[in-house]
C-alpha cells in the first residue's frame, strides 16, 4: 500500500502488551519520549536527566502487521499519557498508530475498538551523540537468574561491581557490615553465551538494571562491558522482535571495591 508523503500508519497485531512494556521503560528514562519512524522501522534513543542511563529501542518493520511510512519523521509524546490510554485495553489487543498533521490517533482493541487522539509535544528528546564502546566481556544469561543475582547483592549496597575472569563473571557488593558475592560460570546451564577476552571490573547502580528487567520481563539478557566502560544490557522481546538496549555509566574506578 502506498503512503502519502506525510502519512504514517503502523499496526502491531496483539501488540498492546509489547508497546506498554517499551513505554514503561522509556518513561523510566524520562517522561517525554521522542520516536523516529522511517522505512527501517520505529526507533527511540534518549538519555536520562542525570546522563547516566541511555536507552535505545529498535522496532523493525517485520514487527508490524502493517507498516506504512511516507517519509521519515520524529515525534515526541508523553509516555505516561499514552500508558493511561493503553491501560484501557487488554494485553493481547491489536494496536494501530496513525500520525498526521493533526497529531496522533491511537486505536486499541480486536473486537471492541477504542480511539484516542493525542497531541504531539514540541520538545525533541532524541539523543544524537555517538556511542563508541569497546567491550572485553559478552555474556548472555537467563533474565530471571540475572535479576535474582542483582537482588542477592542489593541487600548490601545500591551498587554492584561486575568482574570478569577467564571462566567466571562475579557480581559483588559491600556495606559497612558485610559483603555479598555471586557468580556466573561459563558452564552454568543458564548461561547461553560466554565470551571473555580479558579481565574486566566496573561498578554500576543496581536500580536501573532491576528496572530494565522488571519492566521488560525478557527471557534472556545480553551483558557487554569492559573495565570502566558503560555496561550495555540488552534483550529482544520474542513476540514482536523489538530490541532494547540500555547503556549504564560506570560509577567507580574499576580496580576499587564497591561499597
Amino acid at each position: 500500500m502506498n503512503a502519502s508523503s506525510n502519512e504514517i500508519r503502523v499496526s502491531l497485531k496483539g501488540g498492546l502488551d509489547t508497546l506498554s512494556r517499551l513505554l514503561k521503560v522509556a518513561s523510566y528514562i524520562r517522561d517525554l519520549s521522542t520516536f523516529l519512524v522511517d522505512t527501517k522501522g520505529m526507533h527511540y534513543r534518549s538519555l536520562n536527566d542525570s546522563r547516566t542511563s541511555l536507552l535505545e529501542i529498535e522496532i523493525p518493520p517485520e514487527s508490524f502487521s502493517e507498516f506504512v511510512v511516507g517519509s521519515a519523521r520524529k515525534f515526541t509524546v508523553s509516555s505516561p499519557d499514552i500508558l493511561k490510554r493503553l491501560s484501557r485495553g487488554k494485553k493481547d489487543d491489536d494496536i494501530e498508530i496513525r500520525l498526521d498533521a493533526e497529531g496522533i490517533s491511537l486505536f486499541l482493541g480486536t473486537e471492541r475498538k477504542r480511539t484516542y487522539l493525542l497531541s504531539v509535544v514540541e520538545e525533541d528528546c532524541w539523543f544524537s551523540g555517538e556511542l563508541k564502546v569497546n567491550f572485553t566481556s559478552k555474556v548472555v544469561v537467563d533474565a530471571k537468574i540475572f535479576k535474582e543475582m542483582c537482588s542477592d547483592v542489593s541487600v548490601e549496597s545500591e551498587e554492584v561491581t561486575i568482574a570478569s575472569l577467564e571462566d567466571v563473571v562475579e557480581l559483588s557488593a559491600s556495606s559497612d557490615t558485610g559483603r555479598a558475592v555471586v557468580q556466573l560460570k561459563k558452564t552454568n546451564n543458564f548461561v547461553r553465551r560466554f565470551e571473555v577476552s580479558g579481565e574486566a571490573k566496573s561498578c554500576y547502580k543496581i536500580e536501573p538494571l532491576l528496572k530494565f528487567l522488571d519492566l521488560l520481563q525478557p527471557r534472556t539478557v545480553t551483558l557487554q562491558y569492559a573495565t570502566d566502560t558503560p555496561l550495555v544490557i540488552s534483550c529482544i522481546l520474542p513476540k514482536n522482535y523489538c530490541s532494547v538496549s540500555m547503556y549504564q555509566a560506570p560509577i567507580r574506578i574499576g580496580n576499587e571495591d564497591a561499597g
